[in-house]
Parts: C-alpha cells; sequence; structure tokens
C-alpha cells in the first residue's frame, strides 16, 4: 500500500490548493488538468508530481501512482467518454501508458 501524505499542495494558473488524500490530489487533476497543466508539491515546495492535463507526467513515488492510477484512470475514461471495447491504445497516445518488462 502506498504512502499517504499528509499534506500536499497542488498549483496551477488559478492559485494553490491543500490536498490532503489521493482523491483530493484526483479532483484537482481532474478539475484544472483540463485546462492547464498542473504541478503538487510538498508543503516546503519540493516537487511530488506533474501533469500534461490530466494525465501525470512524471512523480517521485511510484507506488503511489499505482494507486492514484486506480482511483484517476476510471474519471478519465468517464471524462472522455473511453470505451474497454477500444483498439489497442499504444504508448504514443496514452502518457500513462506504461511497458511492461
Amino acid at each position: 500500500m502506498a504512502k499517504e501524505y499528509p499534506l500536499l499542495i497542488g498549483h496551477c494558473d488559478r492559485g494553490h490548493k491543500r490536498l490532503r488524500s489521493i482523491n483530493d490530489v484526483v479532483d484537482f487533476v481532474m478539475k484544472h488538468g483540463k485546462y492547464v497543466d498542473v504541478n503538487i508539491t510538498f508543503e516546503n515546495g519540493r516537487f511530488f508530481l506533474d501533469t500534461y492535463g490530466v494525465y501525470i507526467k512524471s512523480i517521485i513515488d511510484q507506488e503511489y501512482r499505482e494507486e492514484l492510477l486506480k482511483v484517476l484512470v476510471p474519471k478519465q475514461q468517464a471524462v472522455f467518454n473511453v470505451d474497454d471495447d477500444t483498439e489497442d491504445i499504444d504508448e504514443d497516445s496514452n502518457p500513462n501508458f506504461e511497458m511492461e518488462m
């Protein structure tokens, strides 16, 4: 199970927001990521994650990323009306795509 962070700060062009859970992070990314890339930092300003729109671009905690994607991906699919029966997704069209080795 991923480590929970008691306080992260979401940053976008509209300002900052305190994020206290994975659901808070997902809600922030989905709300603001439709319009701009967002950054999330620790309370002290140290980098935690950034996005390319609503997709995770980079993140420092891979276990947290796995838990985050469990909540984020269904919301992305709902917003963009993605069907489970669509054609195969390749890594060029999905920034969250990760090849298994």
